[in-house]
């Protein structure tokens, strides 16, 4: 036999479960990396220069993909410069033809506002390891594929830093 106070104990207990279930339901969290993070919803507004180098192509390109690019005559500039080394891991001496190296790819981002004036230069370095093995061909592309992680991974310092120096440059939403 179902009692009146039971019944009205039990609809309490659903509102009580119900109540904090909505209000949560309202609630996200925003990561700041990835593709829908924070740092993607307050975008900058860049007019990217045409780069001189292909790791500089791959910098602007990263940067336009997730901070947007825009043109017009009251759009910042990005100068994008990058250069590329290598170094060895190991110095000793093996029979083994395997040789660990490290790409390094160091990028200088120079924003410019309209009127001429440097609003920001910034450099940053960024490192990615490959490995050689004496196969001329596999060795190259393993030191280009190495570039150019290097290269994203220097692109994603810019980003933050770009985020976080220059918050006035937002774009309008």
């Amino acid at each position: 036999m179902w009692s009146s106070k039971a019944l009205a104990r039990r609809a309490l207990l659903s509102l009580a479960l119900a109540f904090p279930a909505a209000f949560l339901a309202g609630c996200t969290l925003t990561p700041v990396y990835g593709d829908r993070g924070a740092g993607t919803e307050a975008a900058l507004v860049l007019n990217y220069a045409e780069p001189t180098s292909r790791l500089g192509q791959i910098v602007a390109q990263e940067l336009a993909r997730r901070l947007g690019s825009g043109t017009g005559p009251d759009v910042p500039v990005a100068r994008i410069s990058a250069v590329q080394g290598a170094r060895t891991l190991a110095r000793s001496q093996t029979t083994n033809p395997s040789k660990p190296y490290e790409a390094v790819v160091i990028a200088t981002l120079t924003v410019v506002d309209p009127q001429g004036q440097v609003l920001l230069t910034v450099t940053r370095q960024a490192n990615a390891g490959y490995t050689t093995n004496g196969q001329v061909l596999a060795d190259k592309a393993a030191e280009a594929d190495a570039a150019e992680r290097a290269a994203r991974s220097v692109a994603e310092s810019l980003r933050l830093t770009l985020l976080a120096t220059l918050p006035g440059a937002r774009a309008p939403q």
